[in-house]
């Protein structure tokens, strides 16, 4: 396998935040997620999953719990999970704008936790492996 590399196709707020795996291309974020790093798929809190089918939302949720993880700005995370879950080539891989926005601001709302969560763990660089964890 491979690290995982995302162009979020829009600007984010990222301000002055800077890590090995955010760059900027063409004015637009791009994010990489390493090849051994553990996520759930789920930045949507619980209470609002029933509106998801997870498959569609799975490639956001990754993104945005690598987001999360290295600590990007939270608004900026937030918005990379909305262009992302709203920017599938499918309808299998994407949802609509209505839905990307009510996500968006559940996590924006309820996201706070994980993002603090994510603080206290601090950057988790392990090698890949049986035993191997990052979680998200």
């Amino acid at each position: 396998m491979r690290d995982l590399v995302i162009d979020i196709g829009q600007p984010v707020p990222l301000g002055t935040f800077t890590h090995e795996d955010v760059k900027i291309v063409n004015g637009n974020p791009r994010i990489t997620v390493p090849e051994c790093f553990v996520t759930d798929f789920s930045s949507v809190p619980k209470i609002f999953r029933p509106l998801y089918l997870s498959s569609s939302v799975d490639l956001a949720g990754c993104v945005h719990d690598r987001a999360y993880r290295i600590q990007t700005p939270r608004k900026a995370a937030d918005q990379m999970w909305e262009i992302v879950a709203t920017s599938g080539a499918t309808r299998r891989n994407r949802i609509g704008p209505v839905r990307g926005r009510l996500g968006y601001w559940a996590l924006r709302t309820f996201g706070i936790w994980a993002y603090r969560s994510n603080a206290k763990k601090g950057f988790l660089v392990q090698p890949c492996g049986e035993g191997a964890e990052d979680s998200a």
